[in-house]
């Protein structure tokens, strides 16, 4: 994975968000780049977002928790109880 021609590493601060984020729940992600590369960041690839919310339903039932994030390598999303 490289951004501008460099390779991309992923900065300490993401990487403690990344493991907060997954002691809550799962993380899956949808995007460019090969799954040996997302499972190396801990996220569950899936081929598309409606694969994904279709997969979180039929596990979680009708009414399932999901947090969609839209260009999330600008975000870092918080999430409250």
């Amino acid at each position: 994975l490289s951004l501008a021609g460099q390779p991309y590493e992923m900065g300490l601060h993401k990487l403690v968000r990344t493991a907060r984020m997954r002691a809550q729940g799962e993380l899956w992600l949808v995007a460019d780049i090969d799954d040996d590369t997302a499972r190396r960041f801990w996220y569950e690839p899936k081929v598309s977002v409606q694969a994904a919310v279709d997969e979180a339903v039929a596990q979680a039932g009708p009414k399932p928790h999901l947090l969609i994030v839209d260009d999330a390598a600008l975000t870092v999303p918080v999430v409250y109880d």
